[in-house]
């Protein structure tokens, strides 16, 4: 065996336990900040959860802040990634429209991509939440803080980072945008919604949030037909 070839598999089993360790600190960071918050969670806390020394704590990360961005930029591209499955490029998702007013056809129809492809990323979402409370428990309280509170909790730069890492998720939503400006009372009360619907799955009781979703649904397409 050449002495070059020994050397490339020693390089791919590094970055193969590199990949793992990081792995290892990101769910450990995940526990830990969805346990105490991010403002308690410390990076001694991370080490004792993932049962690592400081130092290899901190070999990888150099800070809370670091950690938790990374943790939030990666859960950020895994839903970016599983959305891009369930929604066609360009934030439709795939179908004719199923209904309409019966006057204002282009209407239904922008009214109809919108929110089938709202159902696409709920559905998706909720079931990834469903496996990944931990995550859901970590986020939740940022989402329901809304993005003008993020800097004050978790400062300027990691809010920058947070906000820049879910660019690709709300890309997704931007067709639901254009009917649902952002701060009216539509937009308001879906909000609530979501948060209802999230806290549910975290605490392990989406027994019925199907027919609930379905309800919803319902009742935001009507609100949506009905608006002048």
């Amino acid at each position: 065996m050449s002495r070059q070839t020994t050397t490339s598999r020693t390089s791919r089993r590094r970055e193969r336990e590199r990949e793992a360790r990081i792995a290892l600190i990101r769910n450990a960071g995940t526990r830990v900040f969805s346990r105490y918050g991010y403002r308690m969670a410390t990076m001694e806390m991370v080490a004792r959860e993932a049962e690592l020394g400081k130092a290899s704590l901190y070999y990888y990360y150099g800070a809370k802040q670091e950690l938790f961005a990374d943790i939030v930029a990666q859960a950020a591209s895994d839903l970016s990634a599983g959305l891009s499955r369930v929604v066609e490029p360009g934030g439709y998702s795939a179908g004719e429209p199923a209904w309409d007013d019966g006057g204002a056809p282009e209407r239904s129809r922008d009214a109809n991509e919108a929110l089938t492809t709202l159902g696409a990323i709920l559905r998706f979402a909720l079931d990834y939440f469903a496996a990944h409370r931990d995550l859901l428990a970590l986020v939740l309280p940022l989402i329901a803080a809304g993005p003008d509170r993020l800097e004050e909790i978790v400062g300027r730069e990691v809010a920058a980072q947070v906000l820049k890492a879910h660019a690709p998720v709300f890309y997704h939503l931007e067709p639901l945008s254009r009917l649902l400006p952002p701060g009216g009372p539509l937009s308001s009360v879906m909000a609530s919604f979501l948060i209802g619907l999230a806290t549910k799955v975290l605490y392990g009781s989406e027994r019925d949030l199907e027919e609930e979703l379905d309800l919803f649904m319902g009742l935001l397409r009507r609100a949506l037909l009905a608006r002048p």
